[in-house]
């Protein structure tokens, strides 16, 4: 039992809290928003910088493939000569498959571009966050500066008036009071003395 009131007095507390905060102008939610923003934005930069490099390697496979097929190309063109059938097949079948190894190299690079120009928007967005959470967490440490300078203003002056409370009221109070204490205590002592 003890421990439920507990708990609805610290969730109380927390509303209570979130709510000046609010008011105050430090409710910090804003950039715990802002910095989870972030985290996910990093992910997806490193989910495209994986994807850049998987297009990285995809064009250089098929950099190699084409490579290949046009070594190939060359080294039979070298014994042109002495061609058999087969040699002849494989030759028209290269310079057919160049077309298709143009094309691969082709849509490689342009899906190694695509994956660049997504990576730089993914790091521009990544910058844009940091850039707002920056300003934002500025902006709260200023806030909550000035905030302190006005309560630091606040508790001088409520020292200063207890200050002058102190010496204007309770001081000569205390002074008569003083007094009154001790003419009582020499009136009563001056009868005990003059009896003797």
């Amino acid at each position: 039992r003890i421990s439920e009131l507990m708990d609805k007095l610290q969730e109380h507390f927390a509303m209570a809290g979130q709510k000046v905060n609010r008011y105050t102008g430090t409710d910090y939610s804003g950039i715990e928003a802002l910095r989870r923003e972030i985290k996910e934005q990093e992910r997806l930069v490193k989910a495209r910088r994986s994807a850049v490099n998987e297009a990285k390697d995809a064009l250089d496979a098929a950099h190699s493939q084409q490579g290949a097929s046009q070594k190939e190309v060359v080294g039979l063109l070298e014994r042109k000569h002495s061609w058999s059938a087969q040699d002849l097949e494989r030759y028209m079948a290269l310079v057919r498959s160049e077309h298709i190894n143009d094309q691969a190299v082709q849509a490689a690079k342009d899906r190694l571009h695509a994956a660049e120009r997504a990576l730089e928007e993914a790091r521009s967005q990544l910058e844009r966050r940091e850039r707002a959470q920056y300003h934002e967490e500025q902006i709260w440490s200023d806030t909550i500066r000035r905030n302190s300078t006005w309560v630091t203003f606040g508790l001088m002056g409520v020292n200063i008036f207890l200050l002058l409370v102190n010496l204007a009221v309770i001081e000569p109070w205390r002074r008569r009071r003083l007094v009154k204490e001790v003419r009582r205590a020499l009136d009563e002592k001056t009868p005990m003395v003059a009896a003797m």
